[in-house]
């Protein structure tokens, strides 16, 4: 045996080694703390749904982002509704979008029974209502449940519950911002009685009407044989497809209208002769040709005439700024513009702006063919050709700067009715219609991409895919994690 003595070990610091723990805990602590707080304040939002369910519009976010105040959602929907879910998803963006700007408060009437009863009181609302209150201090608005989807009841015989056919909630809540921000409604009055569609419910412009609520806008109607001039309330005025001539007294009513910074927005019936609605346009700046947009197919051995116009959406002005270079296609006939040629050092001059110009070889024929076995070709004498205008703006007694804006008259003009037609109305002619009308009623910042109807997707599966998911859940699932969990057990007595 050595007799060298054994080293003494060191004494253990315990305090030390119990500090450092400590130490590492709060650290790890803070750290957790500081990535949730990140987290939760600035954090980002993807939908990556089919159909982008709850992604909002350009549109919707321009409102969001002129906010005059701030607004708070009360959501008074009972927990079965079948709007439930979607809307408080919807309303989470609407929060995000606002940066702080809106508040939600969710109320359920069966558990909270005395704050249900405190909104009701407040509101005058009853107890069996399916809403949500858009507060913004000095006004309300409510937006039903029905406002915000469509609902199938088709299954309560069998015992189903209602189901969301299509969800609508971002149009209802934006035009409900609107209402309560803005002050005031927008009242549109659409002319009468020179064969309009008419905007009723059942008309063939049902759903153009029904988009125009949802911008906060009314729609009332306006026959001058009951007027004695354009009400004052007016923000503007619509002539949508009328297949007769205005008579020299409605003329002289639209031109006193014109002149007192009045809005108009005309839609033409290309097969209406109207020549003193057309005196009344060149006047503004805007004469309407005497011709049919066309162009001709090769189709083989033949030779087609195709007279539906594609349409080339131009840049340089407000309202079609977001749609520049897309292009749309113009059912049936339509006519060509002439814009007047621009004019230096004459403010009171009109200030004529393209908003469509048919795509490349479409030209305007002066000489009317009905039949498309008649022949046709261009002659640049008689017909018109290229750039074909489709739709132009007119302003008189603006300033030339779009960040001044001062009263002026202002004119839309396309020259072909159908496309605000519940049958050809679709994108981007909703942008289109939506964009005029806003640009029109001094809007501009809200100019862009119209709420959308957000359907549902449904994924149908055949019984032997349900037998199959079965079979993956209930057995190849469990069996899988039993023998993974076996060889773990074996590795552990090896």
């Amino acid at each position: 045996m050595s007799d060298k003595p054994h080293p003494v070990p060191s004494s253990i610091h315990r305090l030390r080694i119990g500090s450092n723990v400590a130490l590492q805990i709060v650290i790890l602590a803070a750290i957790v703390a500081m990535v949730n707080y990140l987290a939760f304040n600035h954090y980002k939002r993807w939908d990556f749904s089919r159909e982008q369910k709850y992604a909002l519009s350009d549109q919707t976010r321009k409102v969001l982002d002129n906010l005059p105040s701030k607004i708070r959602f009360i959501v008074f929907l009972k927990p079965g509704s079948p709007v439930f879910v979607d809307v408080q998803e919807l309303l989470k963006e609407y929060q995000y979008a606002a940066n702080k700007k809106i508040a939600i408060e969710t109320v359920d009437p069966y558990r909270n029974l005395t704050r249900a009863r405190e909104l009701q009181a407040k509101y005058r609302f009853g107890a069996g209502d399916n809403v949500v209150i858009v507060d913004a201090g000095e006004r309300h608005k409510f937006v039903n449940e029905t406002a915000m989807a469509e609902i199938d009841n088709s299954g309560l015989l069998n015992g189903q519950p209602p189901q969301v056919s299509a969800f609508k909630g971002e149009g209802a809540i934006t035009a409900a911002i609107l209402e309560v921000t803005e002050g005031k409604q927008n009242i549109l009055y659409f002319t009468t009685g020179h064969g309009e569609p008419g905007t009723r419910e059942g008309s063939p412009t049902e759903k153009m009407s029904r988009m125009l609520e949802q911008q906060n806008i009314r729609i009332e109607p306006l026959d001058f044989s009951t007027f004695d001039e354009v009400p004052s309330n007016a923000a503007a005025v619509v002539v949508a497809g009328a297949r007769n001539d205005f008579s020299e007294r409605e003329i002289v009513l639209l031109e006193d209208y014109w002149k007192r910074q009045g809005r108009l927005f005309v839609l033409m019936d290309p097969e209406m002769e109207a020549p003193r609605l057309h005196r009344f346009l060149a006047t503004a700046g805007i004469q309407v040709n005497n011709d049919r947009v066309l162009r001709t197919v090769n189709l083989g051995p033949l030779v087609g005439i195709l007279r539906e116009a594609s349409a080339v959406f131009q840049p340089g002005n407000p309202i079609t700024g977001s749609l520049a270079g897309t292009s749309m296609a113009l059912l049936g006939t339509t006519r060509s513009l002439k814009p007047a040629p621009p004019s230096t050092g004459n403010p009171a001059a009109p200030r004529i702006t393209r908003l469509m110009v048919a795509a490349e070889g479409f030209w305007g024929e002066t000489t009317i063919r009905h039949k498309d076995t008649d022949p046709v070709t261009f002659i640049p004498s008689e017909d018109n050709g290229p750039p074909v205008v489709l739709a132009a703006a007119s302003e008189i007694g603006a300033i030339g700067d779009d960040r001044v804006h001062v009263g002026s008259s202002r004119l839309v003009v396309i020259a072909n009715a159908t496309f605000f037609l519940d049958d050809g109305l679709e994108m981007p002619g909703v942008d289109f219609f939506l964009g005029a009308v806003n640009w029109l009623v001094n809007r501009e910042s809200l100019i862009g991409i119209s709420p959308k109807e957000i359907r549902t997707f449904t994924l149908n599966l055949t019984d032997v895919q349900l037998q199959r998911l079965a079979v993956l859940c209930m057995f190849a699932v469990p069996a899988g994690a039993g023998v993974l969990g076996f060889f773990v057990w074996l590795r552990r007595r090896a």
